[in-house]
């Protein structure tokens, strides 16, 4: 009996602890296009000082070119509550120094889906360096429209 139960455990606990696979980021590299992983396409990028030592960083966003079944977040980033067939999209930062480029952030859940935008589709609006911030810009929305843009500033080794 004992056996037929922790059996029937293992099995109700890998059916709920299912988790999305995302690209670990290289930590350094020459290019930009270094740290887009094989099977990834950059759909985004810009370039501005982030990190204020005067050198031009990147700011990147990647999709998958694979539809992958990923679990996401109810509205509220509360918890993890529903699996949908999306092309998950990654914010990537980097920083250039003059040996090249070092990984300051990867994101894997920041940047909405290209199907997350209701009826106006897409809900990218923007990417933005503008006086050290970074500035994400997204809208969508059906009978009323709905506009986010957020702004982050990096700043005593972390991001604000």
């Amino acid at each position: 009996m004992k056996k037929i139960f922790l059996c029937l455990l293992l099995f109700s606990g890998s059916c709920y602890a299912q988790e999305n696979h995302y690209p670990v980021i290289k930590s350094v590299a020459d290019s930009v296009d270094d740290f887009v992983p094989e099977g990834w396409e950059l759909i985004l990028l810009n370039r501005g000082d982030l990190n204020n030592d005067g050198i031009e960083d990147a700011v990147l966003v990647i999709q998958s070119k694979d539809t992958l079944r990923e679990l996401l977040y109810d509205g509220n980033h509360k918890k993890w509550d529903r699996l949908e067939d999306t092309k998950p999209r990654l914010l990537v930062i980097l920083f250039k120094d003059k040996t090249g480029y070092k990984l300051a952030l990867q994101n894997n859940d920041f940047i909405l889906r290209m199907d997350e935008g209701g009826v106006w589709g897409d809900p990218e609006n923007g990417l933005e360096i503008k006086n050290n911030i970074l500035i994400l810009s997204f809208y969508g929305g059906s009978m009323e429209k709905w506009n986010n843009i957020y702004k982050f500033r990096f700043q005593n080794d972390d991001w604000y």
